[in-house]
This record gives C-alpha cells, sequence and structure tokens, in this order.
C-alpha cells in the first residue's frame, strides 16, 4: 500500500502489475523486498518498449497520471448541469541511490579539503601525537593545531621540565577545544610568608576559579591545620596561583599539586620539574582520583618527547586512576623502555617524597617526626611563624 502511494496508482493496479511481473501472493499489507521491486520495475520498462527491462534502471523516472470526474454546477438557468473534469497530474521520483552517491561524493571532498589544510597547518609542527574525542574517535592532533602547545615550545608559557624549583609544580590540565580534548601542563606556583592571611586563591580573588577549584585550594588550610597544627594556632599568609591561566578554571584536580608547591615553598625544598602531577584532596590527605587523566599524561608526554626524554620524566596520578589508564602505543613504549615512568600515590606524603626526593616522615607515638624529614621541617616552619604573628617564643 505504501508503495502504491508513493507511485500514485491504485493498490490493485499495483497487485495486478505484480503478478503480471510474475510476483505473486500479494496482497495490500505485504512486504515489497528490493528484488521484487527491481523485477516489477523491469516489468514495467519492458511494457513501455525497454526490451532490456533488466538494466539499469533510470536516475530519474516521471509518471504522468490522468482522471477524469464529474461535477455537478449550477447553471445560468438555476438548474444543475455536470460537467466532466479532467485532473492531470506529473511526479517526478529521483534514484535513492544516485542521491546518496551525490552526497557520499560532496562528504569525501570535504573530508580531503580538511585533511589538506589539516597537513598546511602541521608543516611547522614538531610531532603529533593522539588524543580521543567526545566522540570516542581517535584523532592524531599535532601541535600546530593545540596553541597552547606552540606556546609552551616558542617560551611565552613557561614550564620546565628539567630540574629543581622552590614552591613550582607541573601540574596536569585539560582544554577543551571544539569536540577534542587535549591535556596540557600548567604551572602551578606558591609563596610563604609570615601573617595571619591564611590561604589565598588568586583565581578566586579574580574571579577566575569556579567553585569547585575554590573548594579545593579551601580544603588545603583543613589538611595543614590537621597534619601539622594540633597544639599551636595555624597562622600563615600564603598565594597559590596557576601561572599564566587567563579563563575560567574548575574542578579540584590540582589541589595535590597545589599543595605539594605549599609545602615546598613552606620548608623551602625544590620539586623535580621533570615530573607532573594531578590529583585531588581530602582533608586527611587521601588522594582521590580525577578525570581527563589519558589525556593529561599523553599532553605532558609530548611536551617532554618534544623536548627530549631522558629516563626522568614521567607524571603522578591517584592510585584510584590506574585503571582508567588506556595509553596510546608510543607512551607504552616509551615506559617500558623506562624513557617516561607513570606513578600511583594514594596519599600526599607520597606525592611529596616523589617530588622532593626526601622522606616524607610518619608521626610516632609522641606525635612528632622523623628529625630532618620534610613533614618536620613543615611543622617546625609554621610553628616559627605563628610564634612570629602571634608574639610567641620560639622553642
Amino acid at each position: 500500500k505504501q508503495l502504491a502511494d508513493v507511485v500514485g496508482v491504485p493498490v490493485e493496479r499495483l497487485l495486478t502489475q505484480m503478478q503480471e511481473a510474475g510476483i505473486a501472493g500479494k496482497n495490500q499489507d505485504s512486504m515489497v523486498s528490493e528484488t521484487e521491486r527491481q523485477s516489477l520495475l523491469g516489468h514495467l520498462k519492458r511494457s513501455h518498449g525497454d526490451e532490456n527491462g533488466d538494466g539499469d534502471s533510470p536516475k530519474k523516472i516521471t509518471l504522468k497520471r490522468k482522471t477524469t470526474s464529474q461535477l455537478k454546477v449550477a447553471g445560468a438557468s438555476g438548474k444543475k448541469k455536470t460537467v466532466n473534469v479532467e485532473v492531470r497530474k506529473t511526479r517526478t521520483y529521483v534514484k535513492r541511490s544516485d542521491v546518496d552517491t551525490d552526497e557520499a561524493a560532496q562528504q569525501a571532498q570535504a573530508e580531503e579539503q580538511a585533511r589538506l589544510a589539516a597537513e598546511e597547518a602541521a608543516k611547522d609542527s614538531d610531532f603529533v601525537f593522539t588524543c580521543v574525542g567526545n566522540d570516542n574517535d581517535l584523532k592524531e592532533v599535532t601541535i600546530g593545531e593545540h596553541g597552547a602547545f606552540h606556546n609552551i615550545k616558542e617560551g611565552q608559557i613557561i614550564i620546565q621540565t628539567n630540574g629543581e624549583t622552590v614552591g613550582t609544580v607541573n601540574g596536569l590540565t585539560v582544554l577543551d577545544i571544539g569536540t577534542t580534548t587535549f591535556g596540557t601542563p600548567a604551572r602551578i606556583t606558591a609563596t610563604v610568608y609570615a601573617g595571619a592571611n591564611g590561604v589565598t586563591d588568586i583565581e578566586r580573588e579574580v574571579e577566575l576559579g569556579q567553585s569547585i577549584h575554590s573548594k579545593g585550594v579551601m580544603l588545603l588550610t583543613g589538611y595543614l591545620g590537621h597534619k601539622y597544627a594540633q597544639h599551636f594556632p595555624l597562622t600563615l599568609s600564603a598565594n597559590i596561583a596557576l601561572e599564566q591561566s587567563y579563563g575560567y578554571i574548575d574542578g579540584d584536580s590540582a589541589s595535590l599539586g597545589e599543595l605539594v608547591a605549599l609545602i615546598s615553598a613552606l620548608t623551602n625544598l625544590p620539586c623535580r620539574q621533570s615530573l607532573a602531577i594531578t590529583g585531588s584532596i581530602n582533608q586527611y590527605g587521601q588522594v582521590q582520583s580525577v578525570g581527563g587523566i589519558n589525556e593529561k599524561i599523553e599532553g605532558f608526554f609530548a611536551l617532554c618527547q618534544h623536548r627530549g626524554l631522558n629516563g626522568s620524566h614521567g607524571v603522578i596520578i591517584p592510585y584510584a586512576n590506574q585503571r582508567h589508564l588506556i595509553l596510546s602505543d608510543e607512551v607504552c613504549q616509551a615506559i617500558a623502555a623506562g624513557d617516561f615512568h607513570v606513578y600511583t600515590v594514594q596519599t600526599v606524603d607520597q606525592a611529596l617524597s616523589l617530588l622532593m626526593g626526601k622522606e616524607a616522615g610518619e608521626q610516632n607515638s609522641k606525635g612528632r617526626y622523623p628529625k630532618g624529614s620534610i613533614n618536620s621541617l613543615a611543622l617546625s616552619q609554621l610553628y616559627s611563624i605563628a610564634n612570629i604573628v602571634n608574639g610567641g617564643d620560639d622553642e
């Protein structure tokens, strides 16, 4: 019945034509296969003088239909009279396969133009890495398509990948460009000085830090108080910033890196710049999982590879994220060769030890940390600042 409606003939007429074409046993509710439609088309072509009715069907078919009906109208004298009315209809049907072919050709041409444009844009790039878009399609993306990497390569954005620096760590962030997600490193810095202003989130102060990011920074104060200030008031002034960030920042995945930078500035212990770090924390120093872990790792790996891997480069990620790792073959090969490393941590102390190359130190039964450990130095510095601000005597 649907085929009859499309062709524009009565169902009975179509069924008769199908029987003439050798297609029997059909009624108005029967399904018509593609083979049966082709057989019907061949029959119709032969009935119209085409001896090779089994040939290719035309791209367009124009059907003309003429119907005659009677119409009763009022004459000039007021009496009814009957007139014959002839209605002519013309319908043109386009072969679907030809439409699909045209659309496919246009799509192929557009994809080819996009590919040539990408190759032209990549001429100034030094390497290619693979990332996963929102549609889960693997895509090869060059530095030239990612402005942040280009700026880092040209030295416009400062990211160290070798040496040691006090109060500075390489964080791992995710950047969305269209439907594609990139991982890119970001420089996290912290300064500490005597005062009672607490930990200041510069991003929040200038209204660039969103609520979840601000929550992550506020948790740092809770961690410092719980970890070190059980017997004296927590008193300090500190500033934390994601350097050279000019857009809105959200998420708490930088809170682990921010805390490490803060403790580094507090203790004056340098952090390794060959490592980048990501992870969120709670007030008890447990490291929690974050999103975009694969993109973050591959983004930092791409930068280190561009500058030259020397076996010291790697990333620190939450232990809970190891089940989410689906890294590219290139990264896996570098890890297997010992040129790149992925470290997993469950606590802040583990991250401190990796980045500072020093024992974090565990508290003994008397509430003291081993002399010379990171935690011992942090507690000593906080106590000294509290005495300076509150007017107490040094112990």
